[in-house]
């Protein structure tokens, strides 16, 4: 894929050997979050834990961070431009903006948008952010059912429910929609990294300050500036959450 700016929108082309195609699928929303984290842990390093915005930051992390949010724009556009509210599965691009792909209106409550929202929160804490996130939230609830929430089988017929639910949903796009109006005390990331189903780990030095030794020979924690210490109650879950995984796992030996 490739960033390409046309019009007032900026997204990700699709790239093929032989054509490139103006679409952007949701799943490539991820992208301004990861963006955002890599300035997130840039300026942690450098300034210590605080938000920041491009004009506190060299030109390339303000360039780095300058592109997550239009990305970020693109992405929020496309739930909003829709009558549900809901992004379909692909919209397309043209000089006159965000067009919808006819073979893919369907919505099935993907995570990424959301995902991409509550990264760009906690670089900047800037409250548009949280505001889309709210909208989202408010579009996402609409689709409550008796036992669950459902998708859309097109994103413009709000009424067009599909009877599922993906696990997804529940593992990542209502935790990242949690985290996004929550406190960085909830889930701190200088001492998490979330994996790809949003399952929070402890980083190295997170770790280390709990005892556990790194089992590869040349695992050594990273040096660099300024970083803040897991707090009593951070080390105190963690030992708790230990515990009941090694009670576990002597449960399953017993069997």
């Amino acid at each position: 894929m490739i960033v390409v700016l046309l019009g007032h929108w900026v997204f990700l082309k699709e790239v093929s050997v032989t054509q490139t195609i103006p679409k952007m699928d949701h799943l490539a929303c991820f992208l301004p979050g990861t963006l955002a984290l890599d300035v997130f842990h840039y300026a942690t390093e450098h300034f210590g834990p605080r938000a920041v915005q491009p004009h506190l930051l060299e030109k390339g992390r303000a360039s780095e961070l300058t592109l997550a949010h239009k990305l970020m724009q693109s992405c929020v556009h496309m739930y909003f431009r829709t009558s549900s509210d809901l992004a379909p599965e692909i919209v397309r691009f043209n000089a006159r903006g965000l067009l919808d792909d006819q073979g893919s209106t369907h919505n099935i409550l993907r995570p990424e948008t959301v995902e991409s929202l509550y990264m760009m929160w906690r670089t900047t804490k800037l409250q548009i952010y949280r505001n889309w996130g709210q909208r989202l939230l408010s579009a996402f609830y609409r689709l409550k059912t008796p036992y669950g929430f459902g998708g859309l089988r097109n994103v413009n017929r709000p009424s067009s429910k599909r009877d599922d639910m993906p696990s997804f949903f529940m593992a990542e796009t209502l935790k990242y929609l949690f985290l996004l109006f929550s406190s960085d005390s909830a889930l701190p990331l200088d001492h998490f990294v979330l994996n790809t189903e949003a399952h929070p780990v402890p980083v190295l030095h997170t770790l280390l300050a709990l005892g556990v030794k790194w089992p590869c020979p040349r695992g050594t924690p990273p040096s660099g500036g300024p970083r803040t210490e897991p707090s009593e109650e951070l080390l105190t879950a963690l030992q708790v959450l230990s515990q009941l995984l090694d009670d576990g796992q002597k449960g399953r030996s017993r069997v």
